[in-house]
């Protein structure tokens, strides 16, 4: 217990990361599992004995001399992923190597027979070893292929190293497939006997130390804690042996009848004109308290009617006073406007609620009352003349050309790219 949380103290005052380098082995599965193309046989072969587990003969050419595309046999292994083998994105994205390969058996009249080039008929075999790496995707993204003339008898194992440089790919895998021909010979199995293909990756592997922490801090926490089983016995008692009703008598609920008082914007105008009308009237100075002597005046009766008439036409008046030193005073002259507006305010002020249907059906009538300025004189108005500018064109002139003017736009042109080649520095 001690010495572990002694360790764990080192490992926390020298935290530090340890690369290790890992040998996955041959991932490969064995080539008599592998899928078997043209003239490749599992079972029968024109030399060296019975196929063992695990061979795979390949047959002839159908030309002397040489060999067609078709021709001999081929096998095709699985795709192996990296992530598959247990390697992560980080460990395949540092980059790796790989080594790969397999073990050719060749015929021995391959050690006497001529190159197909200088012959046309039985010439030496050959074997072809294609690995293609391809990306998540599966788009192959590199290729290695390796063709051998076969001049030795018996058998012999190929063996290439590559190397994968840091990347940013997401998962590799690996296919291969191996090729084999009789070159020059026409009948028969005796191509290249295919055994003990090989893949293997080499790569590093990083074990951070905060893992091993983690683990440390897990096995001393939980070696401490002892862990009971505790159980509970629950007893649940019935005490209502029989079902319960309950009865819930609920009065009915009157609906009192709704009704909404639709106001009239035409019927409160004309109450707010008549109204308006009879303060107007109210507010005309008494005539009886005017003195007779070289008085203008009109009577109640006309100022009444004139009201009632018309409510937006100018209402004039003028008094002349004449007191007993016969001093004549003139009277002061009202505006209609000014009346219109004091009994515009009484009528406003009467109102209690500002913001009711009433109180703003009352304003616009009042608008409208107040307003003495009619549009119907500029409806009759017309623009004759619909000619608005003259169109005239400019006079000749000679105009100095600026030959310098384009090197401007080049010194803008230079100043973007210095701008745009900052971001790389």
């Amino acid at each position: 217990m001690h010495l572990k949380i002694l360790v764990l103290l080192l490992l926390v005052c020298f935290s530090y990361s340890k690369a290790e380098e890992i040998d996955t082995g041959n991932i490969l599965d064995p080539a008599d599992e592998w899928t078997l193309e043209d003239k490749a046989s599992i079972t029968q072969c024109s030399y060296s004995g019975t196929l063992e587990d695990g061979e795979v003969c390949t047959g002839s050419s159908s030309i002397g001399g040489g060999y067609n595309e078709n021709d001999g046999g081929k096998i095709v292994s699985d795709e192996y992923s990296l992530i598959n083998q247990g390697l992560t994105i980080d460990e395949i994205q540092q980059g790796f190597d790989y080594t790969y390969g397999s073990t050719i058996e060749s015929h021995v009249s391959n050690t006497n027979v001529l190159s197909c080039n200088s012959t046309n008929g039985d010439c030496k075999d050959y074997f072809t070893i294609t690995l293609n790496l391809s990306d998540q995707n599966g788009t192959i993204f590199k290729t290695h292929e390796h063709t051998v003339e076969m001049d030795y008898q018996g058998q012999q194992t190929y063996e290439y190293l590559a190397t994968l440089d840091p990347n940013f790919y997401e998962d590799v895998s690996f296919k291969m497939d191996i090729w084999s021909v009789d070159a020059g010979y026409t009948n028969g199995y005796y191509g290249g006997i295919i055994s003990n293909p090989f893949l293997s990756i080499q790569y590093q592997t990083v074990e951070i130390i905060t893992d091993i922490i983690t683990d440390i801090v897990n096995d001393i926490v939980f070696e401490e804690i002892e862990f009971e089983e505790v159980s509970f016995e629950v007893v649940i008692e019935d005490f209502f042996q029989d079902d319960l009703t309950f009865e819930f008598d609920f009065a009915p609920v009157e609906q009192a009848p709704i009704e909404i008082e639709m106001v009239e914007v035409e019927e409160i105008q004309l109450e707010i004109q008549e109204e308006f009308e009879e303060q107007l009237l109210d507010e005309m100075p008494e005539m009886e308290d005017i003195p007779e002597p070289e008085v203008i005046e009109e009577t109640p009766e006309e100022i009444s009617e004139e009201v009632q008439e018309e409510v937006q036409e100018e209402i004039v008046e003028e008094v002349v006073e004449e007191a007993p030193e016969e001093v004549e005073e003139e009277q002061e002259e009202i505006s209609p406007a000014e009346i219109k507006q004091k009994i515009a305010n009484k009528l406003m002020a009467s109102q209690k609620d500002k913001m009711s249907t009433e109180a703003q059906t009352t304003q616009l009538a009042l608008m409208v009352i107040l307003a003495d300025v009619g549009f119907d004189s500029y409806l009759e108005k017309q623009i004759i003349d619909g000619a608005f500018y003259k169109d005239v064109g400019l006079v000749d002139q000679n105009v100095i050309i600026d030959y310098q003017a384009g090197i401007l736009g080049y010194m803008d042109y230079g100043k973007i790219n210095e701008m745009v080649d900052s971001q790389w520095k």
